[in-house]
């Protein structure tokens, strides 16, 4: 299966906003994205990777990272997310080699990421591509 990786434009929006609605791992614990807010990405994020994966031509899976987080030099994997149908097919693997070639050409040395328990394959994916579990952490909000 030929994948098409290139760089997040205002056009991809919509459908990457679908595939947001779609990904239950996102919703847990309350995450949610706005189509507004993923509309601005291309110029609020600009300075960060965010990278599509396009197979015949449509967005089948994508992966945001946020530069200089929590310092400079290092960057945060807060999304990636392939549709259901194309899991399995070493999508995700492509778009994780991707954006961290671009993060290494923009001088970043460290990534991490958090990943909820509750999803094992989620879970045996990272870790097959070569993160570690460092620490427990307890998660904390308030809705204000």
């Amino acid at each position: 299966m030929e994948v098409n990786i290139r760089r997040f434009t205002k056009n991809d929006a919509t459908e990457v906003y679908n595939l947001l609605e779609c990904a239950e791992e996102v919703h847990v614990g309350g995450l949610t994205y706005s189509e507004k807010a993923v509309q601005g990405w291309e110029s609020i994020r600009s300075h960060d990777i965010i990278l599509v994966g396009e197979v015949e031509g449509k967005i089948v899976g994508f992966v945001a990272s946020k530069l200089n987080d929590p310092e400079p030099d290092s960057a945060y994997i807060d999304l990636i997310v392939v549709k259901p149908e194309y899991r399995g097919k070493g999508i995700g693997k492509k778009l994780l080699e991707q954006c961290i070639l671009s993060l290494k050409k923009r001088g970043v040395f460290f990534v991490h990421l958090h990943v909820r328990t509750g999803f094992p394959r989620t879970v045996n994916f990272w870790k097959k591509n070569g993160f570690e579990k460092k620490e427990q952490l307890v998660w904390m909000c308030k809705e204000i």
